[in-house]
């Protein structure tokens, strides 16, 4: 409803409700006359433009509320999201306005072009109001992928939310610009995104996760992260030849990352270079790194050794014992191959069962943990994201006191509105 059809549609009202013409329904049930008239005014004003509201209207003022709930607190926002975007029907959890609330029953049965205009008008909004708040929009609806991830996977609704993570990653960088802040923080996003598909499972998202670690090593070709990152999906899906050129060219600019020494030994020993695997993960056994990363570099000299030479690998396991009598992984190990020594095996495997709960760190070799370097760096993102809540805030309460006559319509959005 234009300005022009408001007033003249506000001085008709008003003429009939002085001539006594008009009177509202609920007045009228009840006999009486006891609100004031512009009390009355605003009822007839709000019905007669209730009755141009579009369902897509509905949806992105509701979508909208969601974003304004997550900005200032809600933990459950994304979830909330995240199962409405599944469903071919909507309803706002917390609709700003009576006559926004309703139920949208979607009539096509791909909603989401639907979604994704009003989505997208809502990200150029917010763009022109303030670009770095699309950095927020990014980091909910990763958010949002890793909630729907974690319902009975839809693909159709987590593979829409994953290509809206990288649109708002893209409209980003173009509309705040490139710098080494929107560059570093763009990075850190799409990180967060391979770290969340990688931990879906290698057999179904290694690849992509591979991926979204390449894009984010193309904004930053220096970025260790995102490189070790690929070498690690690299080494999942079985390209060792790949893993170690990234590891390599880690190893030489990061030479004291014993992690990384680590990856590119075990990688060598898969390439069939033994000698210079054995020489790396003997240097990491003997040094002075973290004691759990010493103990896989004993384990995988040993492992490398068994079969051709059994003694070199029990020699082995007996050095990796006196440096850490506790590990049960170890004495497990070194028992496996005491099979000629039937009395020390078994003396291995009593102190094991009761001293496993002593040993120093978890296995690496079935267990990935995040480099520090990434932890660091998706705190710094959160802190960043944190900063930028309040202004988001503000700029969606700026989007909410915008006419209902002005908002867009969208023919994507097919569906029936039910009050």
């Amino acid at each position: 409803m234009s300005q022009d059809s408001r007033n003249h549609l506000r001085g008709s009202l008003c003429c009939a409700l002085m001539l006594g013409i008009l009177v509202p329904r609920t007045a009228a049930a009840s006999g009486q006359q006891s609100e004031r008239p512009e009390e009355i005014l605003a009822q007839l004003l709000a019905r007669a433009e209730g009755a141009q509201i579009e369902p897509s209207v509905v949806l992105e003022d509701g979508y909208r509320e969601i974003l304004a709930a997550w900005a200032a607190g809600s933990a459950t926002a994304p979830a909330e999201l995240a199962t409405l975007q599944q469903d071919t029907e909507f309803e706002s959890p917390r609709p700003s306005r009576p006559l926004l609330s309703g139920r949208v029953l979607f009539t096509d049965k791909n909603p989401y072009p639907c979604w994704q205009a009003v989505q997208d008008n809502t990200f150029e909004s917010l763009a022109k109001q303030e670009p770095e708040l699309l950095l927020a929009m990014a980091f909910f609806h990763h958010m949002v992928y890793a909630e729907q991830t974690a319902l009975p996977l839809d693909l159709r609704a987590s593979e829409f939310t994953k290509t809206t993570f990288f649109s708002l990653v893209d409209l980003y960088l173009d509309r705040a610009g490139i710098t080494s802040v929107t560059r570093a923080n763009a990075v850190l996003m799409l990180i967060a995104l391979a770290n969340t598909l990688r931990n879906l499972g290698y057999q179904r998202f290694g690849k992509e996760a591979r991926d979204v670690f390449s894009e984010a090593l193309k904004l930053d070709p220096d970025n260790a992260t995102a490189r070790y990152g690929v070498a690690f999906q690299e080494e999942k899906l079985g390209n060792y030849r790949r893993a170690v050129r990234h590891l390599e060219r880690l190893s030489a600019a990061r030479g004291d990352d014993v992690e990384v020494a680590l990856r590119l030994a075990l990688n060598l020993a898969r390439t069939g270079k033994l000698r210079a695997a054995t020489d790396a993960l003997a240097s990491i056994a003997r040094g002075d790194g973290p004691a759990e990363l010493r103990i896989l570099a004993y384990q995988e000299l040993a492992r490398l050794h068994a079969e051709e030479h059994g003694a070199r690998a029990i020699a082995y396991l007996r050095e990796a014992r006196e440096r850490f009598p506790q590990s049960w992984r170890l004495g497990l190990q070194l028992s496996n191959l005491l099979y000629r020594d039937w009395n020390e095996a078994a003396s291995l495997v009593e102190r094991v069962a009761t001293s496993w709960e002593e040993d120093p760190g978890p296995s690496l070799r079935f267990r990935y943990e995040s480099p520090r370097q990434e932890k660091a760096g998706h705190a710094r993102l959160a802190r960043e994201v944190d900063r930028l809540r309040p202004a988001l805030a503000r700029a969606l309460e700026r989007l909410a006191t915008q006419p209902l006559a002005q908002r867009n319509v969208f023919p994507e959005c097919r569906g029936v509105l039910i009050r």
